[in-house]
């Protein structure tokens, strides 16, 4: 697992060289999505070192967490330049803290353009620091997280194609 989130912002504008991990199955990175262009060019790297990856779990933080609206993300989209690195291992992506924004909602396109196996998409709402009771949770985290799940079943589970399965917690 990796935690970038908590990083300096330039992590997000740096190259980095990321050795290769060829047995590396399963990956855990936390990240900000509203650096959009920035955190896919970082993600595309890390799939790039584990060419065996199986499983990645995407744990979501934003600038802004408590706004839900979807216009707020501040979303650049591809670039005629970037380039898809296909990657042929990767069978089952999780999104952890899914919130239906324009930068959360890129993340998941970026993946199933990119995993050419890809046969899960688990979405997520839950924060993971909340204790798995939710006992420790505000009216407004889960009022947050109903609107995630409406939004993931309504809206983006229509951008999946139907050979991906797709499952909201």
């Amino acid at each position: 697992m990796m935690d970038i989130h908590h990083m300096d912002f330039h992590v997000y504008y740096e190259n980095h060289a990321i050795p290769e991990l060829p047995n590396l199955k399963r990956f855990e990175l936390v990240v900000y999505v509203d650096f959009c262009t920035q955190s896919l060019l970082l993600l595309t790297s890390f799939l790039k070192a584990f060419p065996h990856l199986c499983t990645l779990v995407l744990k979501l933080e934003f600038i802004d967490p408590f706004s839900c609206d979807p216009r707020t993300s501040f979303i650049e989209r591809h670039r005629k330049n970037d380039v898809i690195c296909p990657h042929h291992g990767l069978e089952v992506l999780e999104i952890v803290r899914y919130r239906h924004r324009l930068n959360a909602d890129e993340h998941v396109r970026h993946v199933i353009e990119t995993a050419i196996a890809l046969k899960k998409i688990v979405i997520n709402p839950v924060h993971w620091h909340f204790h798995h009771t939710g006992a420790d949770k505000r009216i407004h985290d889960v009022k947050q997280e109903e609107i995630a799940r409406n939004a993931a079943l309504n809206i983006l589970k229509k951008q999946v194609p139907s050979t991906i399965e797709f499952v909201v917690l």
